[in-house]
């Protein structure tokens, strides 16, 4: 699980802003699950994925960590909430009354 908790800041590192990351929380559920089924079906009664693994379970974990990770970055962003950005109207976008 410590790989799964390293992406998200290993991505800041690497200059990735949070927005551009924010594909990974689909994207990390929908190719751990398939993995999970593929590498269970191959190891199915190993010691190794029934008692260390948890049958695919620790797995999940690490793509559901990372799913809830990526956007924590996000909410405490304060450029989210900067005039003219989604979710706050600009003053070129308000109404005039005549």
């Amino acid at each position: 699980m410590v790989p799964a908790l390293l992406v998200v800041p290993v991505l800041s590192l690497l200059g990735m802003e949070s927005h551009e990351a924010t594909f990974l929380i689909v994207l990390a559920p929908f190719l751990a699950f398939p993995v999970i089924l593929i590498v269970g079906q191959a190891y199915n009664g190993n010691e190794t994925w029934k008692n260390n693994l948890k049958e695919g379970g620790i797995i999940g974990l690490g793509s559901l960590l990372i799913s809830l990770t990526v956007p924590r970055p996000l909410t405490s962003s304060t450029t989210a909430l900067r005039p003219g950005s989604i979710g706050f109207p600009s003053r070129s976008c308000s109404r005039t009354t005549p």
